[in-house]
Formats: C-alpha cells, sequence, structure tokens
C-alpha cells in the first residue's frame, strides 16, 4: 500500500559538482543549493495548485524537505505529499500515491511531476540571481 510518495530532484550532477569543487569558486557551489532551494519551493507551489481537492487534506500535505548536501558530490531537494495527518479534517492522508498514480479503479491524477516538470524550468533563473549575489563586479 503507497501511504506517501517522495520525489527528489536531482540531476546527475556528481562529476559536474566534484569539478566545481576542485576548480570553480565556492560561490557557485552555494548558489546552486540556494537555486534548488528556491526551485523546490516554486514546485510545492505548483503542485499546490495542481492537485486534486476534495477537503484540501493532500494539499496540506505537500511539503519540502531540506536542501541536502551530500559529501561534495551532489545535493537534492525531497518533495514529499501524504504519510501525515491533514491540516484540514486532521484525518492521516495515505492516498498521495494512489492520486498520483491511480489505481485500478481510479485514473491517475498527477500533480506532483507535472510541478516538477514546470518548476524545474526556474532553476537557471536562481541559480543566476544567486550567483550574482555572491560575485563582486
Amino acid at each position: 500500500m503507497v501511504k506517501r510518495i517522495r520525489f527528489q530532484v536531482k540531476p546527475d550532477t556528481r562529476a559536474l559538482f566534484s569539478w566545481f569543487d576542485r576548480i570553480l569558486d565556492p560561490a557557485i557551489n552555494k548558489s546552486v543549493i540556494e537555486a534548488q532551494d528556491k526551485t523546490g519551493d516554486d514546485i510545492i507551489e505548483i503542485a499546490e495548485k495542481l492537485v486534486p481537492v476534495d477537503e484540501g487534506d493532500l494539499r496540506s500535505t505537500l511539503r519540502k524537505g531540506n536542501v541536502k548536501r551530500r559529501g561534495k558530490a551532489f545535493s537534492e531537494v525531497v518533495i514529499v505529499a501524504g504519510g501525515m495527518k491533514g491540516k484540514v479534517t486532521g484525518k492521516q492522508v495515505d492516498y498521495a500515491g494512489y492520486m498520483e498514480y491511480g489505481t485500478v479503479h481510479i485514473r491517475p491524477r498527477p500533480y506532483v511531476r507535472p510541478a516538477i516538470r514546470k518548476g524545474i524550468k526556474n532553476f537557471p533563473g536562481h541559480f543566476l540571481v544567486a550567483y550574482k549575489k555572491r560575485v563582486p563586479r
């Protein structure tokens, strides 16, 4: 039984980060992490607009985990839906995966995957803004 869904937004950046750590300014790494954090916020905002709403509990469980840095290899943003009590009714929300992927009886109504596809497009802009703050002119 799928109680919650969890998406990790992490392009395969291990080699790129390794190169950044050796060659490029540390401001790039900090800018990437800041951009990922802001992109995660964008994804949540978009998913909140796309999520099917009956009572609103599923929407209230959408959340972003912290941007995690794993060594010098890469960082990730975790987007989570369900797996906790909803703020509207206080009932446990264990159907996030069913809504996203569907079941034999319920058609899929994706809201997280489309939000990721739309939100990830904001990453370059967030990166440029974050990097420009850190690099003196």
